[in-house]
């Protein structure tokens, strides 16, 4: 029997499920696997030495991003895939998750990925044992590849599809990973997958079209997993991962958060939970449900605001308006739940200044403290419906580089240009999002006796720095001077840096804390 080699990879320390839960299933099956993961910050050949075994024959580098937002594991496993063949020639290469099978047509067109041998489109456990057992029985794999229409190579692409799997059908990933992290501060928590899908089809999402159908877990389920890592690991804190908490929504996703927040009640367990919710299910439910959650360990709600003006939620197809978005947040406010951290795009190829201005206004009414909000762009993935939209109307420049197609287009209006070129050569040069330190002091603070001055400490900070975005991004998009944003750039830079000492400082001595109090 071949040995099969799971590939996974991240830049801050967390875990691949996807990976883990393949890993699972083929172990269940009786596959011989390993699983090797590699951590960012590292060249392929430093970490080869002693994450990868190359005597294996087939490799499978599960990509975990659903957006070109996000090409590091993609570029890595490019040249993972490189060094694997040089070492062992035979070896079969295959790419596996959302991001491969929603771009593997540009993939497999580009020459940084000449190594990369097939790609699993959907879900792929189904398919990786049926190419395992094809390889074992050394059957022609190129026929294998022509009638099964969830797997591609460069010479078979057409009539292909996605294989979407019932998440009840798969097992629970394996958790080696967390069991074993001891780079706690930045493995924290662990990821729950408590549905396959989304109910809603955000414009420019991806996940509509890696998923035709919804299909999520019950209360139960979700509760035993985490009851399970919980008891068996020192990971206190979990982010769920699925589409939206209330799916399938309606009284039907209501019933579902309360049944999970009394199981929690009822086994007394300890945890910090964060999840998504759409803004136009919080504006319908009474607060109390909110209070609820915060109660059975909800300390983080992310919502996708995503804009501060109609036109725009229209045009992202959000199912909301904006004052359902203010109601939102006041809500998840009064129920004591974090939610100051969430998805805004600030600018795409149909923005005008009055456009601006709204998003602007709509920011700095609620002080948001993630830098990203005043600086993300629209990204057009192929196959949402944004991109099929900016072909339609001529505004998409093809680039070379397809990782960097999703941000290559034309704006209708001038000053909406000027804005992006400014943000581009000041801003998307470094990772904009702000939100770590503050996300995990209100995470893990509840754990400890005082953990409410951590919480106001680390409030206090993103208050003084939300005003400080909130004056510099004012000048840009309301007095629409870039050259005075040019001009206090670095003031406001070195601004930005002495919060991030203050912050570290805060998580320091929330750490210390934790340990003292043997709560890590």
């Amino acid at each position: 029997m071949i040995k099969t080699t799971l590939i996974s990879r991240s830049t801050d320390g967390l875990e691949n499920i996807e990976a883990g839960r393949l890993k699972t299933y083929l172990s269940e099956k009786g596959y011989k696997t390993n699983h090797a993961h590699f951590s960012g910050g590292m060249d392929v050949d430093n970490q080869c030495c002693y994450c990868l075994d190359f005597s294996g024959k087939l490799y499978v580098m599960s990509v975990y991003s659903e957006s070109s937002v996000y090409p590091d594991d993609i570029l890595f496993f490019s040249q993972l895939g490189d060094k694997i063949k040089s070492e062992n020639p035979n070896s079969i290469v295959v790419l596996s998750g959302k991001y491969a099978s929603i771009y593997y047509k540009e993939i497999l067109k580009d020459k940084r990925f000449s190594h990369i041998d097939y790609i699993i489109l959907g879900d792929c456990e189904y398919t990786l044992s049926s190419l395992i057992d094809c390889i074992n029985k050394n059957d022609d794999i190129s026929k294998f590849v022509a009638e099964h229409k969830n797997i591609v190579s460069k010479e078979s692409t057409d009539n292909k599809e996605f294989l979407n799997i019932d998440i009840n059908e798969l097992p629970l990933p394996d958790r080696f990973f967390i069991k074993n992290s001891k780079n706690f501060y930045n493995n924290y928590y662990a990821f729950i997958c408590d549905s396959h899908g989304c109910c809603m089809r955000c414009a420019y999402c991806t996940r509509g079209q890696f998923y035709k159908k919804w299909t999520g877990r019950s209360a139960e389920s979700i509760f035993n997993e985490i009851k399970t890592i919980r008891n068996e690991s020192s990971i206190k804190c979990f982010w769920l991962i699925g589409g939206s908490f209330e799916d399938p929504g309606g009284e039907l996703g209501i019933k579902k958060i309360k049944d999970f927040c009394n199981l929690i009640f009822e086994s007394n367990l300890k945890v910090s939970l964060r999840c998504y919710l759409r803004s136009n299910f919080i504006s319908k439910v009474d607060t109390d449900l909110f209070k609820l959650m915060k109660k059975a360990g909800f300390h983080a709600v992310l919502i996708g605001v995503e804009s501060g003006n109609e036109y725009d939620l229209k045009l992202y197809n959000k199912a909301t308006t904006i004052e359902k978005n203010r109601l939102a947040l006041k809500k998840l406010n009064e129920a004591g739940i974090y939610s100051d951290h969430y998805g805004f795009i600030m600018i795409n190829p149909y923005s005008t200044p009055e456009r601006l201005r709204a998003n602007f206004l709509f920011l700095e009414e609620h002080q948001p403290h993630d830098l990203d909000n005043y600086v993300h762009h629209l990204v057009a993935d192929p196959g949402t419906m944004s991109r099929k939209k900016i072909e339609e109307d001529g505004l998409l420049i093809p680039t070379d580089d397809f990782l960097k197609q999703g941000h290559s287009y034309r704006f209708l209006h001038p000053f909406a240009a000027e804005v992006s070129t400014f943000l581009r050569k000041y801003f998307l040069i470094f990772d904009t999002e702000t939100a770590g330190i503050s996300t995990f002091i209100f995470h893990l603070a509840p754990f400890l006796p005082h953990g409410k001055t951590f919480e106001e400490d680390v409030t206090s900070i993103m208050n003084r720095r939300s005003r400080v975005f909130s004056d510099y991004f004012r000048i840009l998009y309301m007095d629409m001077n870039i050259g005075l944003c040019e001009k206090r750039y670095d003031e406001f830079m070195s601004t930005l840096k002495n919060f991030d000492k203050e912050l570290d400082i805060l998580k320091n001595k929330l750490i210390r804390d934790l340990i003292k109090f043997k709560i890590m």
